[in-house]
């Protein structure tokens, strides 16, 4: 009987201290990231969401999609394809990237100290982002960092719901790494993890897995065949060239498959040549001056 409640004692102190590793490359996974300057609004809204998977090179990536969120609506077409992650769950590792054409894209949200080759959606680099079997006083060396530095401690912490294995970081105390999360910014940016201060702020702000709904987003429908008035784009559909004419100034075209996939971008023009491409529809999404942003299916014979 001794030797029994020795063997319960064991196996009961075991599962206390034994985590099962928390992936981060789940499917409907949800990161919100918001900024703000001078207003106590945030104003700038950024959602992450892993949707479905491809094969790169032999290894299988979920895909993960960047929404727009306009007067705290996602807007659902908006839907744009961004990067691959994927899981070595035996390892306790996160491997993955974003495809360099998208950096803008995420602005604020992405260390542009850090040492990551993103290469593109025709030629992608896989980078390890994350290694969770790293333990207290181990050197951890990740692109996104801008050099190598120390975990000085490795505890798990409850955030969004769920305990996580969680590093904090030599020489910044704001950078806490946490399984399936990522830092206080999201999947991409290993460093000044969250900033507030002198009116501005950025940071993760939420984090679901299931429907909008579970982060607090609702949704809305846009017809991407609405234009402003003052946006002509002709002919459409087209064979080769699409005239573009606005009474702003149009920083960015954009062209992208139904998909959301990046395909070609071209800058202060009226004009974008389509004539590499193959018969279908397109997403063609134009940017002013103001920041402006507006889209539309355009179709190539």
């Amino acid at each position: 009987m001794k030797q029994l409640k020795t063997i319960v004692f064991i196996l009961t102190s075991f599962s206390i201290v034994a985590q099962d590793y928390v992936p981060m490359a789940v499917d409907s996974a949800t990161w919100v990231l918001a900024s703000t300057d001078e207003n106590p609004i945030f104003n700038n809204i950024k959602v992450l969401r892993i949707e479905g998977d491809t094969v790169v090179n032999s290894s299988t990536y979920s895909k993960i999609y960047k929404y727009t969120v306009l007067d705290s609506k996602l807007i659902s077409q908006s839907r744009l394809l961004i990067g691959l992650i994927r899981d070595d769950i035996d390892e306790r590792k996160v491997y993955g990237g974003i495809f360099e054409e998208q950096e803008q894209e995420l602005s604020i949200f992405l260390n542009a100290e850090g040492r990551c080759d993103w290469g593109n959606v025709n030629s992608f680099n896989e980078h390890l982002l994350y290694d969770f079997s790293l333990q207290e006083g181990d050197s951890i060396d990740i692109c996104m960092l801008t050099n190598p530095t120390i975990i000085i401690n490795k505890e798990s912490i409850n955030r969004f719901g769920y305990n996580r294995t969680s590093f904090l970081l030599e020489d910044d105390v704001d950078i806490i790494m946490s399984e399936g999360i990522g830092t206080c910014l999201g999947i991409f940016k290993g460093q000044t993890c969250f900033y507030t201060g002198g009116g501005f702020t950025y940071g993760l702000v939420n984090y679901c897995i299931g429907s909008f709904e579970n982060c607090g987003l609702l949704t809305a429908t846009k017809d991407q065949n609405r234009m402003p008035n003052d946006v002509t784009i002709r002919p459409n559909p087209i064979i080769d060239r699409l005239m573009i004419s606005s009474s702003k100034q149009l920083n960015r075209v954009i062209l992208y498959d139904l998909n959301g996939r990046f395909l070609k971008e071209v800058e202060n023009t009226d004009e974008i040549n389509m004539s590499e491409f193959e018969s279908g529809t397109y997403i063609l999404r134009l940017e002013d001056d103001l920041g402006n942003q507006h889209s539309i299916k355009v179709f190539k014979l």
